[in-house]
């Protein structure tokens, strides 16, 4: 945005100087074109618009037919005025980024004075800036495309445990975007049945061969399991979904531990018993660090030594990032007990890392947030407890005993207080701390 008169900051000065020759105007809007373009680390600028009169907006607001391609208005604001019909356009609801100069924000924060919701208005103090808004955008974008299967769903410890503590599905749709399918366990069940035993079994065999130690599963149990994963897999390429989680009930189905670790090892969320709330923030997580998150049950609040235990029986293996290399596991049984199907593979979470513990409440307008240091992370042998044992160093434990929401709690490699605290203005869910 020129308009008539534009300013620009004067260079090795503190100052501006106004630019009047349409020349000039020209050289400097291809030096900020080129520098946005070699700065901007995923965003793909569309064609560019020069606006100088009240009448080149109005382009803007005819842009109906393009506006699906959209994502984002980017504007480089050089003088006053023109806060209505940013306004206005922040009204049809594409999120707006107004950048000056680096560190100077008069003209940016001008526009935002005459916008009654500004929730879709960001101002850019730098290239940098732009891009940690432009990321929180892409998350949000990305919510808007997840499909979670809830499979199995007529089993009665979904409607019994599972949807009296879970947030309704259009709220869940209104406040994240995300979308949750529903598959009877008749058709999850003829899926199951469609997998081929010789892709199980090689899977299996794979699986098996990068166990560094199997104590009690057999390769039958492993057989089963992969074919569960392969069945998941195979639901969630039919419905084109993102992320799933199994109900529990009578069936043919194996635990799904070693499924899940997998799973979420590739970039899939999946969480244990129904857990929709965590799964949703595994969602969340998967999107902004770009790392799978262990879940589970705080089985421990030590108030004197400030520290919390977190246990269960799925443990990813990539921690550090889907890119990183994969940590050797033990298959072991499911709580010590024997079954068809009994495995889970326990891997040994890094001492000492920095981690984020969080989780939302019921209705999604609050976030528990908390940051720790890994302690030590064990397999006690108990069958009362979950194969993975997690004791997290944090800064108070009544603190987090009386903000946080629930038992399960979501756990990834990182800080990411400030991330979240940002995604939550974003999304409209105040962040607790802890």
């Amino acid at each position: 945005i020129l308009g008539k008169n534009p300013t620009f900051k004067k260079k090795g000065a503190f100052g501006f100087v106004r630019i009047t020759k349409k020349r000039e105007q020209e050289r400097k809007i291809r030096e900020i074109l080129k520098e946005t373009e070699r700065s901007l680390e995923k965003a793909k600028i569309l064609k560019p618009i020069i606006i100088r009169e009240k009448e080149d907006f109005e382009k803007l607001m005819l842009m109906d037919i393009q506006l699906e391609e959209i994502d984002v208005f980017l504007f480089f604001k050089k003088c006053l005025g023109f806060g209505i019909e940013i306004a206005k356009l922040a009204e049809r609801g594409k999120p707006i980024i107004i950048f000056q100069e680096q560190d100077v924000p008069n003209l940016a924060f001008d526009a935002m004075e005459y916008a009654a919701n500004k929730k879709n208005i960001f101002v850019a103090l730098s290239f940098k800036d732009m891009n940690e808004t432009l990321n929180f955008l892409e998350v949000k974008k990305k919510l808007e495309k997840t499909k979670i299967l809830v499979l199995c769903s007529d089993f009665p410890f979904y409607h019994e445990r599972v949807k009296p503590k879970t947030a309704d599905f259009k709220d869940i749709k209104s406040k994240l975007g995300v979308e949750i399918e529903e598959v009877p366990y008749e058709e999850f069940l003829e899926k199951w049945n469609s997998i081929s035993q010789g892709k199980a079994k090689a899977l299996a065999k794979e699986w098996i061969s990068k166990a560094e130690k199997i104590v009690e599963p057999t390769e039958n149990d492993v057989l089963l399991v992969a074919r569960l994963y392969l069945a998941m897999k195979a639901m969630l390429k039919e419905r084109k979904a993102n992320a799933l989680t199994l109900i529990y009930g009578e069936s043919p189905f194996p635990v799904p531990c070693l499924a899940y670790t997998y799973l979420r090892d590739e970039g899939i969320p999946a969480a244990c018993e129904g857990d929709i709330n965590s799964l949703l923030m595994m969602i969340l997580l998967h999107y902004l660090a770009e790392k799978p998150a262990f879940m589970g049950n705080t089985v421990l609040a030590d108030v004197k030594n400030n520290v919390v235990a977190i246990s269960h029986c799925v443990v990813p293996t990539k921690m550090k990032g889907y890119a990183s290399e994969q940590l050797s596991y033990t298959l072991r049984s499911y709580h010590g007990l024997k079954f068809r199907g009994s495995v889970t593979a326990y891997c040994q979470l890094e001492k000492g890392r920095k981690v984020t513990i969080t989780r939302f409440n019921n209705d999604l307008t609050k976030m528990f947030v908390c940051t720790g240091k890994i302690l030590s992370c064990k397999d006690y042998e108990d069958p009362q407890l979950c194969r993975a044992v997690v004791k997290i160093k944090v800064r108070n434990v009544k603190d987090f005993l009386n903000k946080t929401f629930g038992n399960h709690h979501v756990v990834i490699y990182g800080d990411y207080m400030r991330e979240l605290r940002k995604i939550g203005d974003l999304l409209d869910i105040r962040v607790i701390e802890a």
